[in-house]
């Protein structure tokens, strides 16, 4: 019994910090400062300067940080007391627990998702859901990179080293440290930018994502002009399609010979 109160505990804990970060996530994504970063300067011009900005960014994004650390820690929490529940109960009762579990994040979730909407508001970002908040966002729209391959990025910058080499021009040994050094020192800061990037889209949209993708009663498209995109079910746009087509005042068959 006590196994299972510390597994229900930790559960709901690891979802309002989840939840937690993905609010400070999106204020960064907007560049917007939730209250509890403003402070009241001494100077209140200082407050319209960029630099006072800049400052309350920086607090919040080493909140996040320090956020995604715990996560990943209380993450690791919960994969430990499932399995440990897991090798106490039978496999109808630990149905039951996560049914159960399952409604008590229901009904935070309705909560947090009520209180961060009322935030959001405040803060004036748009609040949508997950499928239309991706779609809404254009189609220029560009992910940010989410996995860096390190290994593939090592072999690139070996290969343009052994390149430069072969075509001789690299005159000097000197030379050849210098661009080898400079070559290696673009790798880890580049590794180091992509790990301390925030993603612009929410694990929700990434879902979404993949729920379009696989999608094929709907045509995702864009518009002539400008940066919309359209969705349409796939027996519309045909429809459509097929009577513009058949239009013998505009279009007419043509025999392949």
């Amino acid at each position: 019994m006590k196994c299972l109160r510390q597994y229900e505990r930790i559960k709901l804990k690891h979802y309002k910090l989840e939840q937690n970060t993905e609010f400070l996530r999106i204020c960064l994504i907007y560049n917007v400062l939730p209250k509890f970063i403003r402070y009241k300067p001494y100077n209140t011009r200082f407050k319209r300067t960029r630099k006072y900005q800049e400052l309350g960014r920086s607090m919040l994004y080493n909140i996040y940080t320090e956020q995604l650390k715990r996560l990943k820690k209380l993450n690791n929490d919960v994969t430990e007391n499932g399995s440990c529940i897991k090798n106490i109960v039978s496999y109808p009762i630990m149905t039951e627990i996560v049914i159960y579990i399952d409604k008590l994040i229901h009904k935070e979730k309705e909560i947090i998702h009520d209180r961060h909407n009322r935030k959001f508001q405040a803060l004036n970002i748009p609040v949508n859901q997950a499928e239309e908040s991706l779609l809404s966002k254009g189609w220029k729209y560009a992910i940010n990179l989410n996995k860096f391959n390190n290994l593939n990025l090592k072999v690139d910058i070996e290969y343009m080293y052994y390149f430069m080499d072969k075509n001789l021009l690299l005159k000097n040994t000197d030379n050849a440290n210098k661009v080898k050094a400079a070559l290696d020192d673009f790798g880890s800061k580049l590794k180091k930018k992509v790990d301390e990037d925030i993603p612009n889209l929410s694990s929700e949209e990434l879902n979404a994502i993949s729920t379009l993708l696989n999608e094929y009663s709907l045509v995702i498209s864009k518009v002539d002009k400008g940066n919309v995109v359209v969705v349409m079910n796939k027996s519309d746009y045909l429809f459509k399609a097929n009577e513009i087509l058949n239009d013998k005042r505009a279009f007419k068959n043509l025999t392949i010979i």
